[in-house]
C-alpha cells in the first residue's frame, strides 16, 4: 500500500535540497548559475502537482532521485553545523585564552 503523503514529502524534500545546494553553491562560486538545479526542481514541483496520475514506474523513479537528493541534503547540512559549531568553539577558546593572558598580566 502506497504512503502518499510521505511519498510527497519526499519529493518535496529533493526539490528542497536541489534549492538549498544551489543557492549554497551560488555563495561559493558566485560565477556558477543555479538555474539548472532550480529548473530541476521545478520539475520535481510539477511531478508533485499530479503525484497520482503518474505510474509506479515514474514514481519510484522520481523517489529514488529524491531520497538521495534528500539524503545529501542532510548530509551537506550536519556537516556545515559540525563546521560551525566548530569554529566557534575555536572562537570560544581563542577569547578565553586571551581573556586569561589579560588578567595574568594585568
Amino acid at each position: 500500500m502506497r504512503d502518499l503523503p510521505a511519498e510527497k514529502a519526499t519529493v518535496a524534500a529533493g526539490a528542497a535540497a536541489l534549492r538549498h545546494a544551489a543557492i549554497q553553491d551560488r555563495y561559493r562560486h558566485p560565477a556558477r548559475s543555479p538555474d539548472v538545479a532550480f529548473g530541476l526542481a521545478s520539475i520535481l514541483d510539477m511531478l508533485l502537482l499530479k503525484w497520482n496520475d503518474h505510474d509506479e514506474e515514474t514514481r519510484r523513479a522520481v523517489l529514488d532521485v529524491c531520497e538521495v537528493l534528500a539524503q545529501r541534503g542532510q548530509r551537506v547540512t550536519q556537516a556545515a553545523e559540525t563546521r560551525r559549531f566548530a569554529s566557534d568553539g575555536v572562537i570560544a577558546s581563542c577569547s578565553a585564552r586571551s581573556d586569561r593572558t589579560r588578567s595574568a598580566s594585568e
